[in-house]
């Protein structure tokens, strides 16, 4: 999955991401933007995200996440707290 051109954010920033969220109005917005950057796949440890990405959004922001979680990322591959999503072109489309 990495070899090829990728972004990565820092564990303790996640800066991409967190932009995306609060920037979009709902989980469409945050797909299509993924797509615009050519982000096909995340990987995401879920310990550091819930101790440094979450805390980050108010209400709105962290509902609005976890709706594109739920509509748009395929678990491909979890090794304890990491995992590795797929991001989907079309809501819910496997």
């Amino acid at each position: 999955y990495l070899d090829r051109e990728y972004l990565s954010d820092t564990m303790f920033e996640a800066a991409t991401i967190l932009r995306i969220i609060i920037q979009s109005t709902n989980e469409e917005e945050i797909a299509k933007k993924l797509k615009e950057l050519g982000i096909t796949h995340i990987l995401i440890n879920r310990y550091y995200a819930s101790e440094n990405l979450y805390p980050n959004l108010d209400e709105m922001e962290k509902e609005r996440m976890l709706e594109f979680e739920k509509r748009y990322l395929k678990e491909i591959w979890v090794k304890g707290n990491v995992y590795l999503y797929k991001v989907l072109s079309k809501k819910g489309a496997k």
